[in-house]
């Protein structure tokens, strides 16, 4: 018997994994982990090392997302070109011949391996540049940059000053706030804390149109509810441990809550099973959560007439439900995706409530300006007189009638 090892199969794509390595085109690789994506990057890394197009080492850039992924695709580089002759790993053996030939003399010099998170690369570019950057000082990579958001909105503020369309755009949205610096620059830092979200909107200008940017967020925030609303779905089935008997009680009490109390429980009326994920089941999700649910998230401990069970046998036995589904491993779990929806829509339903009041209040200012106009200048506005109006006047221009009003 042979004592050698036999050799490790190859992957079945290992023609697209030879074409990444060999080919300087673009590619995107998507693999889960331990599918060998790090190796795959290190290869590539090695091929360049070996492209006689590369004169000095640091023209080959790798980025990564964090420290830990740097240090160990630098070792596995090392690791690579350390290996020994006919080690049968084609790129390191031609890495290592033009590291030779070129005196680069990597293993003795591994900083030079230019392998760097997105922090340090975009550091290493601002120091090389000072002038250009607008900074002289030493720079250092910051973990905890939650204070930098609130003074980026106070930057932003201080843009009013210079005049402009940018100007003009503050001074637009401040009049929605009612002038409110505290206001602005909290919304402002809110954003930035969330500026993947909405970044890439600034790509396409057409997109930054108020109808077709109202409706890709309506259609973002129907898909975020849909997919929350089948995870609610989900962990109802999960709390009753799979049970279609208990299930159907449930069904059974809502809709005799929905009898007994139609002012709360109505949405309720026909309940045979539990809602789907479809936006419009909205109301029977929150009629079936406020049945069974505090506002304060807990299940209910006291059931009685306001949650639509006069009778105390039939209360009793809704109880008894709550609490298996208390006891119950996923219980818990269900209360929190509850709550997060009732969260999402109490968001969705104050923006537009607020929404609606802005509109109001500009059609009540469009009003005051014209006022204004036949008053020389002065108005009261039932809050703040005529004192409030100089005031206001002086700051900032008369707001113009919202087209949308």
């Amino acid at each position: 018997m042979s004592s050698s090892a036999a050799p490790r199969p190859q992957p079945s794509d290992q023609a697209t994994r030879a074409r990444v390595v060999e080919r300087l085109d673009s590619f995107l690789v998507q693999a889960p982990a331990g599918a060998g994506k790090t190796e795959l990057l290190v290869q590539r890394f090695l091929r360049l090392l070996a492209d006689e197009r590369v004169e000095e080492p640091e023209a080959v850039v790798a980025i990564t997302f964090t420290r830990k992924a740097a240090a160990e695709m630098r070792n596995r580089v090392l690791q690579a070109l350390a290996a020994p002759e006919g080690s049968g790993a084609e790129w390191a053996a031609r890495a290592r011949a033009r590291d030779r030939e070129r005196g680069w003399n990597l293993l003795e010099n591994p900083a030079r391996l230019h392998i760097s998170t997105v922090d340090a690369f975009c550091a290493e570019v601002v120091q090389r540049s000072p002038l250009a950057a607008g900074l002289g000082a030493p720079l250092r990579i910051l973990d905890d940059f939650e204070a930098l958001y609130p003074e980026a909105a106070r930057r932003t503020v201080r843009r009013l000053a210079g005049g402009g369309e940018t100007a003009a755009a503050i001074a637009r949205l401040l009049r929605t706030l009612d002038n409110s610096l505290p206001r602005f620059e909290q919304q402002v830092a809110e954003m930035l804390q969330r500026r993947e979200q909405w970044m890439r909107l600034l790509d396409d200008p057409h997109q930054l149109e108020p109808t077709a940017l109202r409706a890709k967020l309506e259609a973002a925030f129907a898909d975020v509810l849909q997919f929350e609303l089948a995870r609610l779905r989900e962990r109802f089935e999960a709390a009753f441990d799979g049970n279609s008997e208990r299930l159907a009680q449930l069904c059974v009490h809502a809709r005799e809550a929905a009898a007994n109390a139609p002012e709360s429980f109505a949405a309720l009326a026909n309940l045979v099973e539990l809602p789907s994920s479809d936006a419009a089941q909205l109301s029977q999700w929150h009629a079936l959560r406020d049945l069974m649910f505090t506002s304060g998230n807990t299940l209910r401990k006291q059931i009685g007439a306001k949650q639509g069970f006069p009778d105390r046998r039939s209360a009793g036995e809704f109880a008894a439900l709550l609490r298996a589904i208390e006891a119950s491993p996923r219980g818990g779990e269900l209360s929190e995706t509850s709550a997060r929806v009732a969260s999402l829509c109490r968001r969705r339903v104050g923006a537009t409530a607020r929404a609606l009041h802005r509109a109001a209040r500009r059609r009540r200012r469009a009003a005051g300006a014209v006022s204004r106009t036949r008053r020389g200048g002065l108005h009261r506005d039932g809050a703040g007189g005529e004192r409030r109006a100089r005031r206001r006047a002086r700051h900032w221009p008369a707001p113009s009638p919202h087209p949308g009003g």
